[in-house]
């Protein structure tokens, strides 16, 4: 053997032992001279054990709003009222029979049920008797559903109107912190009136009870619930991927294009894009010229995302020129084909402005990676059209507003003008 020095990558000198044998064998290095010469080498990184810092602030959390932690059912201040139509016709129901092996399963949900306060037990006589419906879970415990098909028919529902995705997410901009929040037993959180609660009675081998909180399977409870829940996060702020939030105050910008076999929308709001929209084009879309086409694109971009346009000056950048000069021409000195078309945006708010198509890729790509789907009806309604024309019209005739109002009139008493009315409207 010899210690014979090396230099390593580092410009170090290490000395090295090697071992001369009387062997034909490949060469071998040894593992203390790959580390000397660094071709191994050590990556480690010092890791300690430390708590989240949510946890930190945990105890004293949960000892400030102990009342929340404390596994209890919640309860919304205020009660909740079920309207029944003039009409309703009463029913009450027998009592149907329990399978002997879920009896003490029902008696022990029964007895829970009203130790949460969610129902109570009743003896005096009610209009209104419905059945249950036993419902075994994967964790091998038992659900009671109510079974009020005879009550949903008469119940008049307090129509409410869900927010869309779309219209929670322009709420989201500049926000930084989210939180996901799931109301357990969220409906036995809304408290009945007496007259609401005698309604939702059902009755057991073991005797009637009525219900004091809202019954999940009601037909009204969703909207109920929905309702109030954003009433009470209306004015929380939920808001910030790829995509970005709407900002309703901000410019908007409408990036169109139209490939041989598809459309290709989306908003942008400084450069970032919003939403998207493409669709396929039908067969005899497909027949249509090029400024056809690509003025279809403008109008399907307003129509599928008319929420985020309508009431908005709107930027329309395109990459076909002739369109620009032809938003600036009246509408009777369109060409035909296009008048129809564009009637079907009088109703926006747009300035058509060229862009050459290596700017708008966004669009360019979705009209060749399509939604392939068919087209379910027309882009617009013949009542939308006239409707668009007439006010196109107006907007369009050197008429005082005095001697317009006073030809409104004349023409509701003309019987040869309200037949045509009649016909234009109806068929």
């Amino acid at each position: 053997s010899a210690m014979i020095p090396l230099v390593n990558k580092n410009n170090e000198t290490k000395l090295l032992e090697f071992i001369v044998v009387n062997v034909e064998c490949p060469p071998i290095l040894g593992l203390q001279a790959s580390i000397d010469l660094n071709l191994i080498t050590y990556h480690i990184n010092m890791v300690s054990d430390s708590e989240p810092l949510i946890n930190k602030y945990t105890d004293a959390i949960k000892h400030e709003f102990k009342d929340l932690f404390d596994g209890k059912l919640g309860s919304i201040p205020g009660t909740v009222s079920i309207t029944l139509d003039s009409n309703a016709k009463p029913v009450a129901q027998p009592a149907r029979r329990i399978p002997f092996g879920l009896v003490d399963d029902v008696k022990a949900e029964l007895a829970r049920m009203v130790t949460d306060g969610v129902i109570e037990p009743i003896t005096k006589p009610t209009k209104w008797v419905h059945n249950i419906v036993i419902v075994r879970r994967k964790n091998n415990k038992i659900r009671l559903c109510f079974d009020p098909r005879q009550l949903n028919k008469y119940i008049i529902r307090a129509r409410f109107q869900l927010p869309t995705f779309d219209e929670v997410k322009s709420r989201l901009k500049d926000a930084k912190f989210f939180v996901v929040l799931d109301a357990s037993n969220g409906f036995w959180m809304f408290n009945l009136d007496e007259a609401s609660s005698e309604l939702l009675t059902f009755i057991t081998p073991f005797g009637r009870f009525a219900f004091k909180r809202m019954a999940f399977e009601v037909a009204s409870a969703p909207e109920e619930f929905c309702r109030i829940f954003c009433q009470m996060f209306e004015n929380v702020e939920v808001n910030s991927g790829v995509l970005s939030y709407f900002d309703p105050k901000s410019h908007i910008v409408l990036s169109v294009d139209s490939s041989s076999q598809g459309l290709g929308a989306v908003i942008l709001q400084n450069n970032k894009p919003i939403v998207y929209s493409s669709r396929a084009l039908t067969k005899s879309e497909q027949a249509y010229c090029s400024i056809e086409r690509e003025m279809l694109g403008i109008v399907n971009g307003c129509i599928k995302l008319r929420q985020f346009l309508i009431g908005r000056r709107v930027e329309v950048h395109t990459d076909h020129r002739p369109l620009e000069t032809l938003f600036k021409r009246p509408l009777n000195k369109v060409p035909p084909r296009l008048q129809r078309m564009m009637l079907a945006v009088q109703g926006f708010d747009l300035h058509v402005v060229y862009k050459p198509g290596k700017e708008l890729f966004i669009a360019h790509a979705l009209s060749r990676a399509f939604v392939d789907e068919p087209v379910e009806k027309e882009f617009y309604t013949l009542n939308e059209e006239v409707i668009c024309q007439v006010n196109a019209l107006i907007e369009n005739l050197p008429i005082a507003d005095r001697i317009l109002d006073r030809i409104k009139n004349e023409t509701c008493k003309d019987t040869e003008l309200i037949e045509l009315k009649k016909y234009i409207t109806a068929g």
